[in-house]
């Protein structure tokens, strides 16, 4: 079994799975590492904090098959089943993630939390970052969140779900879009390339990572329209939001839809990145002292017409006193 990220980890589960009952076949789930565990379970690389003494996926789902994983038996010469793989998918991967008790308990105390934040309607947006830029030349690209918002229809841009592994980008949310009601998990988060390669547990905790996936997935059922780039753990999030009982159809929209997906030139997006929000902030800079010239030329032409104003009333008002008084003066004479 790999240690990757959660959608590839778990494309392998269900593939495992189907390929057993298709062609009964006997499963097992080995690690390439026992010691240091899936990475969900356990902190990749020295296998520190684990959930549990077998670091693997027993620690939080009830148990597979009743087969005891033997890496000299592994077989991985079967046909392939794509053709029905899409189809069973949800159905097998349910069946691979039903949790015990205890963790049913902190997800659901988890989303209870949050949920009541998130107005509807809404949508959701998955900024994937970090370490795509850094998988050669299968390397994805980094978008600014405008993009992702440009695609968003106009009455679904007032409460956006900003799902992402990058807290720049929540940073960036904010900046450029000061008016949209965000929402998202608060979490330790990398910034950028910081992270290395395939670290997704900055918090180093696996337990709550875990929580705060199966969490996400609830939350995410809320909104109705989905924007995101090429990424497995896109995939699963749309899942999720296809099985809301609220939802008949859910818009799903890709940000990376006319582009090369995998590129070794997408290496460079993480520079272009910041030109293009630099060149962002001039541009709203510029905007800025726009509007407050132009406010202030306005303040000045009202100040100049109520002076105006007030100086034709004060003179008008002088005439009528003086004329009143040469009148009266007039009368006595």
């Amino acid at each position: 079994m790999w240690c990757s990220g959660w959608g590839a980890d778990f494309i392998n589960v269900v593939y495992g799975l189907m390929n057993a009952v298709e062609f009964r076949r006997p499963l097992a789930f080995a690690l390439f590492d026992d010691d240091i565990g899936w990475h969900y379970s356990a902190v990749k690389g020295d296998g520190s904090h684990a959930t549990c003494p077998k670091k693997d996926l027993s620690c939080y789902f009830l148990p597979l098959t009743r087969c005891t994983p033997r890496k000299e038996q592994t077989d991985t010469d079967y046909p392939n089943i794509t053709q029905v793989f899409e189809e069973r998918y949800v159905a097998v991967y349910n069946y691979a993630t039903r949790p015990y008790q205890w963790l049913r308990r902190e997800v659901y105390n988890f989303v209870a939390k949050l949920e009541r934040e998130i107005v509807t309607p809404c949508a959701v947006i998955h900024v994937r970052r970090t370490d795509v830029v850094l998988h050669g030349d299968a390397s994805r690209k980094y978008y600014p969140v405008s993009a992702y918002v440009d695609l968003l229809p106009q009455d679904r841009r007032d409460h956006i779900f900003l799902l992402t592994d990058d807290a720049d980008a929540i940073d960036e949310a904010h900046e450029f879009f000061p008016n949209t009601n965000w929402h998202y998990i608060e979490r330790k988060r990398f910034r950028g390339t910081e992270g290395g390669w395939e670290n997704q547990i900055p918090s180093k905790n696996p337990k709550q990572e875990v929580i705060t996936i199966l969490g996400t997935f609830q939350l995410a059922q809320r909104c109705d329209t989905f924007v995101h780039g090429h990424s497995v753990f896109s995939d699963e999030i749309y899942r999720a939001m296809t099985q809301s009982p609220n939802h008949k159809h859910i818009a799903r929209l890709r940000v990376d839809a006319n582009d090369n997906i995998f590129s070794a030139d997408n290496v460079k997006s993480v520079k272009n990145l910041q030109k293009t929000l630099q060149g962002k902030r001039k541009e709203k800079n510029n905007n800025d002292d726009n509007n407050k010239n132009d406010a202030g030329t306005s303040s000045k032409e009202d100040g100049q017409e109520s002076s105006t104003k007030s100086t034709s009333t004060t003179s008008k008002k002088k005439k009528e006193s003086t004329g009143e008084r040469t009148s009266k003066t007039t009368a006595t004479d």
